[in-house]
């Protein structure tokens, strides 16, 4: 509170000292604007030229003032927005000094360690003491019963008497005692510090190792201890498998159940270990640490996937409100966009077989819960009025609606002056906000509720403002870009991948890509086929910025069969390419073979580590080609409800009758298809002659205007033939393919391996 005061009066002393022109008191009600449109409407009010750099001025701001003092209202949005005044001619800019960044960025590292630190100390607490023997047979012998369950039911399945292997490891699972891997995966990033993991944003991915590549980070000394540790623990376990005398045999059927937090059947002693590495992922406030230790001859001693939660949680806040019970009657369009963005959603799952996805289809709810079709309800349909509104969030910003709304009506309630900086973090409170019975002390609850969010009253302002502002900046989503894509997808009909890679383009960050553009294009995708399968992309943003900034001779080339050199892409593709590799928000499988290999692993990190794969980064000299595969695929349709979306292959194969029975109808949800293509783009990196990368990108070719639906059964004989060929390969993939699915527990220990 002091800290906050004394910045104020230190940022209003610097303001006010040049205001002998403007008007002493002004008056201004701006709505949810952005913030360009806030300095032309304060400048027109105050007599002063406003302005701001390029990054504020895409800020969502609102502001509402009666009778405020000039230099008052300018120091209060400078605040809001996390910025500094700058004098310029006539008037002011807003800038970001150097010092003001260093202090954002130390108060939110800072914050993040204190909250990585209670994670981690939570799990380790959790644990309980280390092994002790008794421990550890009772450990042992547990994991035997689960060993031995597994292979009978798994000589059963070649038997034919039973057909997937559900193992739940939980049952099993002694005590709130974890194993050596997981205690010291944690004990390692300890070591490694709070501060270096908080420096961490979302998506990035840092390996530590004790013998480190050029794009790798050394563990610290202190780690040490931690491993001498681990050889302790590890031996204990392995020294009572040996004596149990009933260690999974070698090469046979098993199943490895030391990720679910029990004992290491294979486990066997080592006399000391010889490399170690440690990979962590920050995803939003989880930071994932995989562990993976190798004994002095390359093998694997232990393995771990954990996770530290750091969750930002609300800021602690106390209101004194003055009409805490004063209702508050949110607007008719606040109603009719909650409904139109919690509608549900046609989620995806994946599965992935023969090279292509074969895509299951289930109704989830916004936040992502499963609903069965019974408790859908219909589908609220989009005027014109509202196409307009959805389609320009530059104008019609989406926080606009109910959270503008709600924080305007709080401040008039409570007769202060209000400022507002908004984080697309409050997005989702629009369901809290919209009860029947909304109170402002309700409302003023939800905003101050919402993690990341700081939200105040005090002097006579009520202040709404992002607590961390770097962050806020690197994932606030860019409304420009959102609009020019929407409007795009309304002109052309359509979701295609050239829209789909712009747009991924044009964002700041990746991590952007995460909230309410995936909700209005859904909602949308009446008129923007395949809008809802924007979300679908999330793994592949990366790529799709990659392909985005290929040139027309780039891509051409790669068409023709021909290659692309590295070193040719430019810096946003080279940039895109750095991160899918390395990062953590994207995966690219990176496939190694050395002669080496066949003699015995001279790095046993080779197959999974991308940072072992290309020990020195991404080489300038690698090229990329292209493949191209057509399969086919069907615009289904539903006669009665309007509903659309393209097949694939696979979706289609596996409509066709069942020789054997059991078949389910050919569609419960579409009557009439139409054949198309799919133009399956397969993407080879090739970093060396040994280390290659593949990615693969989908286009869609439509049927041709005027092309005749018909029912399933009528589709022409020679496309059911084909179809019969993906059935085949979806047939023999879930038939000769892992059908093993071991489930980790929770009890005790923490969340279960991701």
């Amino acid at each position: 509170m002091t800290r906050m005061t004394l910045t104020l009066a230190a940022i209003a002393a610097l303001v006010g000292t040049s205001l002998a022109q403007a008007p002493d008191k002004l008056t201004l009600k701006t709505g949810v604007v952005p913030m360009a449109t806030l300095l032309k409407e304060l400048s027109t009010a105050s007599g002063l030229t406003l302005d701001s750099i390029p990054r504020f001025r895409g800020e969502a701001m609102l502001l509402d003032v009666k009778d405020a003092p000039v230099n008052e209202v300018l120091t209060r949005v400078a605040q809001a927005v996390g910025a500094d005044w700058e004098k310029i001619e006539g008037g002011y800019r807003l800038v970001l000094s150097t010092e003001t960044e260093r202090k954002q960025r130390e108060e939110e590292i800072a914050d993040r360690a204190a909250r990585i630190q209670r994670g981690l100390d939570q799990r380790i607490a959790g644990m309980g003491p280390t092994l002790d023997a008794n421990a550890a047979r009772q450990a042992v012998e547990e994991a035997l019963k689960t060993q031995e369950e597994f292979q009978r039911r798994m000589q059963q399945r070649e038997q034919g008497t039973v057909g997937s292997i559900f193992v739940n490891a939980n049952v099993a699972r002694p005590s709130s005692r974890t194993m050596p891997a997981e205690r010291t995966a944690l004990m390692l990033a300890k070591g490694i510090g709070e501060r270096t993991l908080a420096a961490m944003m979302p998506g990035d991915r840092i390996v530590f190792s004790t013998s480190p590549t050029a794009v790798q980070v050394r563990m610290p000394a202190s780690a040490s201890q931690a491993l001498q540790e681990f050889v302790q623990q590890h031996n204990l376990v392995a020294d009572m498998v040996r004596d149990l005398g009933k260690p999974t045999p070698e090469g046979g059927l098993q199943l490895n159940i030391q990720m679910s937090g029990q004992a290491d059947l294979n486990a066997k002693p080592i006399s000391r270990l010889g490399r170690v590495l440690l990979v962590v992922e920050r995803f939003r406030d989880n930071w994932n640490l995989q562990l993976r230790a190798y004994d002095v001859d390359g093998r694997m001693a232990g393995q771990a996937f954990t996770m530290v939660s750091a969750s930002m949680g609300a800021e602690p806040t106390q209101l004194t409100l003055k009409h805490p019970e004063k209702p508050i009657a949110l607007p008719a369009l606040a109603h009719e966009f909650a409904a139109l963005m919690n509608q549900p959603r046609r989620g995806m799952s994946f599965t992935t077989g023969a090279g292509e996805m074969v895509r299951a289809i289930r109704l989830s709810s916004t936040e992502g819960f499963e609903i069965s079709p019974s408790q859908a309800k219909p589908t609220t349909p989009v005027s014109d009025e509202w196409r307009t509104r959805l389609s320009r969030p530059e104008t019609f910003d989406p926080l606009s609606f109910v959270v503008g709304e709600a924080v305007a009506r709080i401040g008039a309630s409570e007769s202060v002056n209000t400022v507002a900086c908004l984080s697309d973090q409050t997005y989702r409170t629009q369901t809290a906000l919209l009860r029947d019975s909304l109170t402002v002390a309700q409302a003023a609850g939800a905003l101050a509720g919402t993690p990341g969010v700081h939200f105040g009253i005090e002097d006579g302002w009520l202040t709404v403002r992002p607590k961390h502002y770097i962050e806020h900046r690197a994932t606030q989503l860019d409304r420009v870009s959102l609009g020019q894509a929407l409007r795009k997808g309304l002109a052309d009909g359509r979701l295609s991948l050239d829209l789909t890679a712009s747009y991924a383009a044009a964002q700041p960050s990746i991590v952007a890509m995460e909230g309410y553009d995936g909700d209005v294009f859904a909602a949308l995708s009446k008129h923007i086929f395949e809008g809802e399968t924007l979300r679908d992309q999330s793994f592949q943003r990366e790529m799709l910025r990659l392909y985005a900034n290929l040139n027309a001779g780039q891509r051409n080339a790669l068409a023709q069969g021909n290659a692309v050199q590295i070193s040719a892409l430019n810096g946003s593709g080279r940039t895109a390419l750095q991160r899918m590799v390395f990062n953590a928000m994207n995966f690219m499988p990176i496939q190694v073979q050395t002669e080496g290999q066949h003699r015995g692993p001279m790095n046993p990190m080779a197959d999974n580590e991308r940072t072992d794969a290309l020990p020195s980064g991404i080489p300038s000299n690698g090229y990329l080609t292209m493949q191209i595969n057509e399969t086919p695929g069907a615009y289904a349709t539903n006669s009665k409800t309007g509903a659309a979306r393209v097949m694939s292959g696979y979706e289609l194969g596996g409509m066709l009758p069942d020789p054997n029975g059991g078949n389910r109808p050919p569609s419960e949800e579409f009557d009439g298809f139409t054949p198309m293509t799919l133009r399956v783009m397969q993407f080879t990196f090739h970093f060396s002659p040994t280390t290659t990368g593949n990615q693969g990108l989908t286009d869609k070719v439509f049927p041709t205007a005027g092309s005749r639906s018909v029912p399933f059964a009528q589709l022409p004989t020679a496309f059911l033939a084909r179809l019969q060929e993906f059935r085949n390969r979806l047939g023999s993939f879930q038939t000769t393919g892992v059908d093993v699915i071991a489930i980790g527990g929770t009890r005790g220990g923490g969340p279960p391996p991701p």
